[in-house]
């Protein structure tokens, strides 16, 4: 919702305590003075009716999944090897091993894409929390 459709309700009756540093005061009084707004009606605003979106990211539950992702690639690969090995013997149906591998091949990329995402979000959590410990005063 752009910041011009807000309007603020006639009466509020239920109050909030909250503690911000210093430094997050003045970005909350800035923000609400450039949406020319209250500083209650940019705090409600930011909260409810913007389209931001906060994501919340269990940390523990990424790292597995990315554990298992390269537990599934190290697996592929070994799948990969044993297919590589077997294919010169005697008796193997080529066509079929061929196919095989050329599926094992796209799995295998799109392990690769996964373990790549969930490194990339993990990367961006990190950040985030990084920045927040720097601007905490």
């Amino acid at each position: 919702m752009p910041l011009k459709e807000y309007t603020s309700p006639k009466r509020r009756f239920a109050r909030i305590d909250i503690k911000v540093s210093d430094t997050e005061k003045s970005c909350i009084r800035d923000g609400a003075k450039l949406a020319n707004m209250t500083m209650t009606d940019f705090i409600v605003w930011s909260c409810l009716d913007s389209d931001q979106v906060v994501s919340v990211i269990d940390s523990d539950k990424l790292s597995d999944i990315a554990l298992e992702l390269a537990r599934q690639g190290n697996n592929l690969n070994q799948i990969a090897h044993v297919a590589n090995i077997v294919k010169n013997k005697p008796g193997v149906d080529k066509a079929l091993l061929d196919d095989i591998m050329s599926m094992l091949l796209r799995l295998n990329e799109s392990q690769h894409a996964a373990y790549a995402s969930v490194r990339d979000i993990q990367k961006h959590v990190y950040q985030t929390s990084f920045k927040r410990l720097l601007f905490r005063d």
